[in-house]
Parts: structure tokens; C-alpha cells; sequence
């Protein structure tokens, strides 16, 4: 439900600003259009580089919250206390996984925007305010809606895991339903 709600809208959204500005960045600028066209290269590559981790890490933390409610049950407050610390270090292991995906990102962003904002400047003489802004604009918008690929990655690996989740739970059911064959 939530894929539907949220994640659909925006992924429709930032495909349509992709298309949408780098249209108006080519119109003002050949040249910084390519530049920023070369972009997608460096987040491909640093969202192939820490997909593997950031998948893992997500999935290591949904089968151990599978285990949440059985050992709340149990009553023991050792393992209850033992899995809320193994939820803690798997959170933040997590995160700084993710921290260090989108810094790297975020850099990558920034170093593209200063580079086609001084291709697009470069020997432009009589260039206005209103131009110069217009395609920083422009410019970070792209560069902002680029930045969905590592999240639709993250939506895929999720439905993915869910989707893997759900097939074990019904071959399960199935089995149980089967019994034991009499002969």
C-alpha cells in the first residue's frame, strides 16, 4: 500500500523533473547539459557500491524484528533486553551504511552543480541574474531528482524482500496443509 501511496508518486514525479530539466538545461546550454548528463554515471556507480550493503543491512533488520514478538512473549527480560540491544546495533549499522551512501551522493551533487554552473557562466557576457538562477534551478533539480535512483533501488530491494517473505510464508502453509502422506 504504501509503494502505491508514496513511493509510485514520487518515482513518477522525479522521471518527469529528469525529463523536464535536463530538457530546459540542454535549451540554455548544450555544453552543461552534457556535463550534467555525465552525473548519472558517479550515482549509478556509488549506488551499485553500496547497494549490496544497504540491501543487507535492511534485511538482516526485517528478519530480526520477525522475531520481536515471540521473545516480547516469552516474557524472559534477557532476551528481551538482548533483542532490543541487537536492534539498536543493527539500526545504527544501518544507518551509518546509509550515511555514508548519501554522503558520497550528496558530494557527487554538489560537484556536478558547481561544474555545469561554470561551464553555463563561462564567456557568457551579458548573462542576467534571472539566467544564471534560472539554470541553477534548473541544474539542482535534475541533479536533486537523481538522487531517486538509490531510493528506487531501496523500494525494489524492499518489495523484493517482501514479495521473497511472503512466497516462504505460503510454501509453509502450503506444506502444513498438505500433512503427512498416508499410504
Amino acid at each position: 500500500v504504501g509503494f502505491v501511496e508514496h513511493d509510485m508518486h514520487y518515482l513518477m514525479s522525479s522521471i518527469l523533473t529528469l525529463l523536464g530539466s535536463l530538457y530546459f538545461i540542454f535549451l540554455g546550454s548544450p555544453v552543461a547539459g552534457f556535463a550534467v548528463t555525465l552525473s548519472v554515471i558517479p550515482t549509478l556507480l556509488i549506488t551499485k557500491l553500496f547497494y549490496r550493503k544497504v540491501a543487507q543491512a535492511a534485511r538482516v533488520g526485517n528478519t530480526h524484528y520477525e522475531s520481536k514478538a515471540d521473545i516480547i512473549q516469552s516474557g524472559d527480560m534477557k532476551k528481551i533486553e538482548g533483542f532490543y540491544e541487537r536492534r539498536k546495533k543493527i539500526l545504527v549499522a544501518g544507518s551509518t551504511i546509509q550515511g555514508k551512501h548519501w554522503a558520497s551522493l550528496s558530494s557527487t551533487r554538489s560537484t556536478f552543480i558547481i561544474l555545469a554552473i561554470v561551464i553555463f557562466t563561462h564567456g557568457k557576457l551579458g548573462l542576467t541574474q534571472g539566467e544564471a538562477v534560472t539554470m541553477y534551478s534548473y541544474i539542482s533539480q535534475f541533479l536533486g531528482a537523481l538522487l531517486s535512483i538509490p531510493i528506487a533501488v531501496e523500494v525494489i530491494t524492499r518489495l523484493k524482500d517482501i514479495l521473497g517473505r511472503l512466497s516462504e510464508e505460503k510454501n509453509v502453509q502450503e506444506m502444513v496443509s498438505s500433512g503427512p502422506k498416508v499410504n
